[in-house]
């Protein structure tokens, strides 16, 4: 019989401002608290909760609870299971296999066989082929082919030769000149070909206010010719026309647009339609750039021969606001032709 314990009294109680459980009767003189917030000392804000008589609750009389008697659960009497009685097994007498007597076999007497006679086959005379006279066949008489000749011949007129022309030109500007010749580059050949190049004395025609120059030039006559035209301070210009032209008031604008021109002896190309532009100044380089421009502007008014035979560009002995207003509109068009 186990005695039944007496209940535990609990109670929670404030110890250094935190709110613990107790076992046991709480004393007097403990605040009692639920949480924390129960014991912190703030005497202004938090009044002293005083214990309320709290009636101690006795522990009520819990019959203890006798055991009841629970008879002995004797073991009942299993009868122990004896083993049956399991007869062992006797080996059944089997009978050793005697071997059965076989007999041996007795090998057969196989008759050796005799090589038949074979009759060795005689080769038959086969006749040899006599190579048949094959008459050699000559060869036929083949009449040869002319082989026709493409080439053309080159006719006298095809040689070069020393062929005179005569070109009409007209150069920027220029109309009442105090030089009356200049040197003029000209360049005639065709295509993908070097030409001939020469420079070639033009003089002025003040009847016809043109330049005139006339050379020889070593050439085949033929057509599908350029011809390049270069004065001293002047851009050069292409022409492959007959007859070029330009509109008025569009000076240097022409291009060559023709497929060349026919070259023949004695010929005259008049070119004087078209304006040859002037600003490319000694030394020339095949362009107007800024040296040619501030070399006529830095002229004007000068009286230097050696600056005015350099920057005057329309030939009339000075160098003046003329001069600057034609290298300015020649910056337009600004290089060579090729």
């Amino acid at each position: 019989n186990t005695p039944t314990p007496a209940p535990t009294s609990y109670y929670s109680t404030c110890e250094n401002n935190r709110c613990v459980v107790r076992t046991g009767t709480p004393p007097a003189n403990r605040r009692r608290c639920s949480v924390d917030a129960d014991c912190v000392n703030n005497p202004t804000s938090t009044p002293t909760r005083q214990p309320t008589s709290t009636p101690t609750r006795q522990p009520t009389s819990t019959p203890t609870r006798q055991p009841t008697s629970t008879p002995t659960r004797q073991p009942t009497s299993t009868p122990s299971r004896q083993p049956t009685s399991t007869p062992s097994r006797q080996p059944t007498s089997t009978p050793s296999r005697q071997p059965t007597s076989t007999p041996s076999r007795q090998p057969t007497s196989t008759p050796t066989r005799q090589p038949t006679s074979t009759p060795t086959r005689q080769p038959t005379s086969t006749p040899s082929r006599q190579p048949t006279s094959t008459p050699s066949r000559q060869p036929t008489s083949t009449p040869t082919r002319p082989i026709a000749n493409n080439t053309p011949t080159n006719t006298p007129s095809s040689q070069p030769r020393n062929i005179v022309l005569t070109f009409k030109v007209k150069f920027q500007g220029i109309n009442n000149p105090v030089v009356t010749t200049l040197p003029v580059n000209v360049t005639v050949r065709r295509a993908f070909e070097t030409g001939v190049s020469k420079t070639v004395t033009f003089n002025y025609n003040q009847q016809q206010r043109v330049w005139i120059g006339q050379s020889s030039f070593n050439l085949s006559p033929s057509d599908g010719y350029f011809i390049y035209i270069k004065g001293p301070k002047h851009l050069r210009k292409k022409i492959c026309d007959e007859m070029p032209i330009e509109s008025a008031g569009a000076e240097g604008t022409y291009i060559c647009s023709g497929s060349g021109l026919t070259i023949t002896n004695d010929k005259v190309y008049d070119f004087s339609k078209i304006t040859l532009l002037a600003g490319d100044l000694d030394p020339q380089n095949g362009v107007i750039n800024s040296y040619d421009w501030a070399l006529v502007r830095n002229s004007i008014g000068t009286t230097d021969e050696s600056a005015i035979r350099l920057a005057d560009i329309n030939y009339d002995g000075r160098v003046n606001v003329q001069d600057y207003t034609l290298i300015m509109y020649s910056l337009s068009i600004k290089l060579d032709e090729f």
